[in-house]
């Protein structure tokens, strides 16, 4: 960060290799690279002693995180950006909670949004994530109270919601989801007005369900079980398209598998079909298996 003694208020450490510079004009600009600090919401911190001054902020693009409680209570904020090519990957614990900021960017690079990061910013109402967005996760309460958001797009990426995103904000908001998403499931979940999008037929996520068989997983839903031998058995939610089984509509056996291994689509909500590839060697299906699905 390049500036004149006369136009520096403090400086100082904010993480182990990250520092921060701020400004006469409201400036407040982090650089270095790596993690910033985690803070306690009520905690003594090297930017809390300016939070009803900060009015920009400015997060360098070698910073990978922004700690938690960061700059919750910057009461006078007006924008908060990042620099081109950012290597941001993660927002923490409340970070912008009880801010003024009225609009934001989430850059591409980041993968995690953790509870309560934006909660009560009564003046938030433009959240903007990208369609190449690699956003993954968003913690419980991330828009609380946050009364003039509207409209949130969640990208195809992200698998795992917190519970009640918008508690107490306004009760119109609409999320714009992939088709057959996990958002998608989320918002008919918690009853949330959503528009989905169309997505072009994509794998979704693929791995290994037992010593010799495949699965994979697409974006219009379909599970496809492939390779030979027994699927594993799992225990109560833990198969491995555990994140994904909210996603399920239909699931394909491949001819080759001879066993549904032990709670395998437990809990698996959206499931509307089950069929066999013909020539099906299954021998057995599994305890639980299909325990608590929607099966019909």
């Amino acid at each position: 960060v390049r500036c004149t003694t006369a136009d520096v208020v403090d400086a100082g450490l904010c993480g182990q290799t990250v520092y921060y510079v701020f400004y006469r004009d409201g400036r407040f600009a982090v650089g270095g690279s790596g993690a910033m600090n985690d803070y306690e919401f009520r905690g003594v911190t090297p930017i809390r002693k300016h939070n009803g001054q900060i009015k920009q902020i400015i997060i360098g693009k070698d910073i990978t995180y922004i700690g938690k409680f960061n700059f919750n209570w910057c009461s006078k904020l007006q924008s908060g950006t990042f620099e081109e090519e950012t290597k941001l990957e993660r927002i923490g614990w409340g970070a912008f909670g009880y801010s003024s900021l009225p609009s934001i960017i989430i850059p591409d690079s980041v993968t995690q949004i953790d509870g309560y990061a934006f909660y009560y910013c009564s003046k938030l109402s433009d959240v903007t994530i990208g369609e190449n967005s690699r956003l993954a996760s968003m913690g419980e309460y991330v828009f609380k109270a946050d009364t003039s958001l509207h409209s949130l797009y969640i990208p195809d990426s992200t698998v795992q919601i917190g519970a009640n995103i918008f508690l107490d904000a306004v009760a119109n908001v609409t999320l714009s989801v992939g088709e057959n998403s996990y958002a998608q499931a989320y918002a008919e979940k918690f009853g949330i007005a959503y528009v989905a999008r169309p997505v072009p037929v994509r794998i979704v996520a693929s791995g290994s369900c037992g010593e010799n068989a495949l699965w994979e997983l697409d974006s219009e839903g379909t599970l496809k079980i492939s390779g030979s031998g027994p699927m594993a058995d799992n225990g109560t939610n833990h198969s491995p398209w555990e994140a994904y089984k909210h996603q399920i509509r239909q699931v394909i056996i491949g001819k080759d598998i001879t066993a549904i291994g032990r709670f395998n689509f437990f809990w698996c909500s959206r499931i509307e079909s089950v069929s066999f590839e013909a020539g099906s060697q299954l021998e057995r299906i599994g305890w639980g298996a299909f325990g608590y699905s929607s099966l019909k």
